[in-house]
């Protein structure tokens, strides 16, 4: 805890083209999957590398790619580390923004939501945030979000 204020952080960002699904099970509970690509794995191993770059230029003297079997990284270590296969399962994953999941179709076979945020099928329920892109578009969605946000909101308030 001493050298916490000597800490950095860098976060690699990945606009995925890996897949999941969200469905119900048999018995009407949710269901969640998703299949990080072996594709998708060297892409983010080389965001980590580009990472590390960053914090050795800026004086780190060992870097944490968050991987278990790796440890901790010294300078002299990163070809090194290049050249490891990383497997999908050995990556720690978060979601920020994540994206798809609920989008939005003026057919209701294609989307989960209608226009107005609206989900299909179920009454006075609705989505305002990055679920309703039909995708992941590869840049920080915040803006689009609060979009959607207020346009939804607002056609809530005309109609309440």
């Amino acid at each position: 805890m001493l050298g916490f204020s000597h800490i950095g952080s860098i976060g690699v960002h990945l606009s995925d083209r890996s897949s999941g699904r969200i469905g119900l099970r048999g018995d009407g509970s949710l269901r969640a999957s998703y299949r990080l690509t072996d594709d998708d794995a060297r892409r983010l191993a080389f965001g980590i590398a580009r990472a590390a770059e960053i914090h050795f230029a800026a004086g780190a003297s060992e870097v944490y790619p968050n991987i278990g079997r790796i440890g901790a990284l010294k300078f002299d270590q990163l070809a090194a580390f290049e050249a490891t296969a990383i497997k999908p399962s050995e990556l720690r994953l978060e979601a920020f923004h994540p994206m798809g999941s609920a989008r939005i179709a003026a057919d209701p076979r294609k989307g989960v939501c209608s226009p107005d945020g609206a989900v299909n099928g179920v009454d006075d329920l609705y989505v305002a945030d990055g679920s309703l892109f039909p995708t992941s578009v590869g840049v920080n969605p915040m803006m689009t979000i609060i979009a959607f946000s207020k346009r939804i909101a607002a056609g809530l308030a005309e109609r309440l």
